[in-house]
């Protein structure tokens, strides 16, 4: 049986977020196991944040086709058994066009934090698997990724030239297990300033300075379980339940207090 959080009003995702004081600058949350994010059936993955402007739909967003994940669980449960998995084609999409804040992510003086609630299905020691972004890992696209390869999770922002710029690698994934990736990226904030971070071990910090970061918006529209374009998808076996992304680089004492806050449904 999974292990039930400590509550208050709100049960969701979201609603952990608020109750810690990290509601403000969070422009997106997706939550499986709250009926007001899906309600267990249809296309439609919705933001909790009324100001966000991000809904996502399964799939390519031309309705439904084998590209949609497959749905687990009970609506508003919000335990461990709400889920959507992947077969290795399948991803969301944003609903309509990239919302400024999301064209902003690989800009000059970006700032954002990115969390996921996810298993990695297996380890793929020779090719890359996009898990989020809007470049599909391209140098010639603009935008960022966040893909797996082996056993290392990568964040990498593209300009449109060669090279696809890596930024950071964290190497300890718990493939068939519970985790939550989380990466805090400040792009003028100096050495150790940004960190990737798996669960509450420890945080790989690093330099978030683009070289020569485009001002152009991204070049696909943003996905999650792909990297943009339907490209590379994250491999058959994986799941997800929870995501959110802030447009500010939350400390790693803020990512400690969401992890501690959300670990309890997942035995984690």
């Amino acid at each position: 049986m999974p292990q039930l959080p400590i509550w208050g009003t709100d049960k969701s995702f979201y609603g952990d977020i608020v109750s810690l004081g990290l509601g403000p600058t969070l422009k997106l949350c997706l939550d499986a196991g709250c009926s007001r994010s899906y309600i267990g059936s249809g296309q439609n993955f919705a933001n909790l944040v009324p100001s966000g402007g991000a809904n996502f739909t399964r799939g390519s967003g031309g309705g439904t086709g084998p590209d949609d994940p497959t749905f687990h669980g009970t609506p508003n449960a919000e335990t461990s058994n709400e889920y959507f998995s992947v077969n290795g084609s399948q991803f969301f999409t944003i609903s309509g066009s990239n919302p400024s804040w999301i064209n902003a992510l690989h800009k000059n003086n970006a700032t954002a934090t990115y969390v996921m609630w996810m298993q990695m299905g297996y380890n793929d020691l020779s090719n890359p698997h996009n898990f989020m972004g809007d470049a599909n890992l391209a140098f010639a696209n603009v935008g960022i990724t966040h893909y797996i390869i082996g056993n290392g999770l990568r964040f990498t922002m593209s300009h449109g030239s060669s090279p696809v710029q890596i930024l950071a690698t964290v190497t300890t994934v718990p493939f068939g297990s519970w985790f939550m990736y989380s990466c805090s990226h400040d792009e003028a904030g100096g050495a150790g300033a940004s960190f990737l971070q798996i669960n509450d071990g420890a945080p790989v910090t690093f330099d978030g300075a683009y070289t020569s970061p485009s001002s152009s918006s991204a070049t696909y529209r943003f996905q999650i379980l792909a990297g943009g374009n339907d490209g590379t998808p994250t491999v058959s076996g994986s799941q997800v339940a929870r995501v959110a992304i802030w447009n500010s680089a939350l400390s790693q004492t803020d990512i400690a207090a969401v992890f501690n806050k959300t670990r309890g449904i997942y035995g984690v």
